[in-house]
């Protein structure tokens, strides 16, 4: 009973998370989907680790091939989630092409396993994933073209990890510089969480190098063994998918909110441009006087929420044209322009005795922060220490 329940864990915890994020009563998005399929790939994927750990061999022979298919799957699907999460407010099926070395290696192990018959799938079995004797891919039968496809998969699976875990850190990255151009207050929408699930993943990525370098078969003759991968495996299921479910903003939220906000900029309900969203180059530095003064003069950095496309509003300018502007002329990203007014604004108050007893919550509300934390992180980007630090200095 143990014993079962050390092998199957991660297939329990992968298996609840696939049914809640599958089976959930309001319309799924095309995340939240991406993501139950990866936890159903998972649950099939440690369902047959279970059967290999349990001892149940013709069990896991009979499957052998949709083991390969679900472990080749797991990194192009959630590559595919974060690129949800970040580039692709639609489902893109061109993504299918990820899939297909998983389903090559599947579709050529399942011939094999069925071209081979019973002796040679059992000596496949023993030699190679239970003895670890990797001298089979010199013999000669079905066995050891078994043997072969499944190293080559093995490979292969290292390749995908760095692949498509530095592509999701790429991808991560670029989704936080385009919102840094366009929203002044990023709490909730940040996907920070994920850049810790790639590093996650690397670590589990090793831990499962190095069980195939050991050998399935160590931890099959010894489940004490099998406890720490396990927990391992167990909790970092667990974590991605409660983060999955806690995440409520996304790449779509994203582009709706630039779609609605230039409509508004524009004043045109039908989306298009008006033709003051256009300025020539001569503009150019008018444009920057009136984008201080704006800042200095009327202090809408106080605004909560500022978007990029409220301020290219006031000005009649387009935000693409408005956010190189602050690029080049302040090499800064319109997240930090805001926010370097709203703690300039906040120094000034706690300099004057009447703020410093002023609750951290109401100090960021007065200088256009939506909570304490942005304010305490964003103060402590610009002054190195934190408000409390700073007021303490001036008592």
């Amino acid at each position: 009973m143990l014993d079962a329940l050390v092998a199957l864990t991660p297939f329990y915890i992968s298996l609840f998370w696939a049914l809640y994020f599958l089976l959930r009563g309001r319309p799924a998005s095309s995340s939240h989907r991406l993501l139950g399929s990866f936890m159903a790939s998972s649950a099939g994927l440690f369902l047959m680790h279970g059967f290999f750990y349990l001892e149940a061999y013709a069990l896991y022979l009979a499957l052998d091939p949709l083991y390969s298919l679900t472990s080749l799957s797991s990194y192009p699907l959630i590559y595919w989630y974060i690129r949800s999460l970040t580039c692709e407010p639609v489902m893109r099926w061109r993504n299918l092409w990820h899939f297909v070395p998983a389903v090559t290696v599947a579709l050529v192990l399942g011939a094999l396993h069925l071209v081979g018959g019973e002796a040679e799938r059992w000596r496949y079995l023993q030699r190679l994933l239970l003895d670890n004797d990797f001298s089979l891919v010199w013999d000669r039968g079905p066995a050891a073209w078994m043997a072969r496809v499944y190293l080559v998969s093995r490979l292969f699976f290292a390749v995908q990890v760095f692949y498509y875990l530095v592509r999701a850190w790429r991808l991560v990255g670029a989704y936080e510089q385009r919102l840094l151009s366009f929203y002044s207050e990023l709490k909730g929408r940040r996907l920070s969480w994920v850049k810790f699930l790639t590093l996650i993943m690397i670590v589990g990525s090793l831990t499962s190098t190095l069980s195939n370098f050991m050998g399935r078969g160590y931890f099959a003759s010894d489940h004490l063994a099998l406890l720490l991968p396990s927990l391992a495996f167990s909790l970092v299921l667990f974590m991605v998918g409660y983060m999955g479910s806690m995440q409520r903003y996304s790449i779509q939220d994203v582009v709706l909110d630039e779609e609605t906000n230039d409509r508004e900029a524009a004043g045109d309900p039908t989306g298009r441009q008006s033709s003051a969203g256009s300025i020539g180059f001569s503009g150019r530095e008018r444009l920057r006087r009136d984008l201080l003064r704006l800042m200095e003069e009327e202090t809408l950095f106080k605004q909560a929420d500022l978007r990029i496309s409220d301020v290219s509003q006031r000005l009649r300018t387009n935000r693409t044209y408005l956010s190189n502007l602050i690029n080049e002329e302040f090499g800064e990203s319109f997240n930090v322009f805001v926010n370097r007014y709203r703690i300039q604004h906040a120094c000034r108050l706690m300099a004057r005795s009447e703020y410093r007893s002023y609750a951290l919550a109401h100090l960021a509300e007065l200088c256009g922060f939506g909570s304490v934390s942005s304010f305490n992180r964003a103060f402590k980007y610009f002054e190195g220490i934190t408000p409390s630090q700073y007021l303490q200095a001036q008592e």
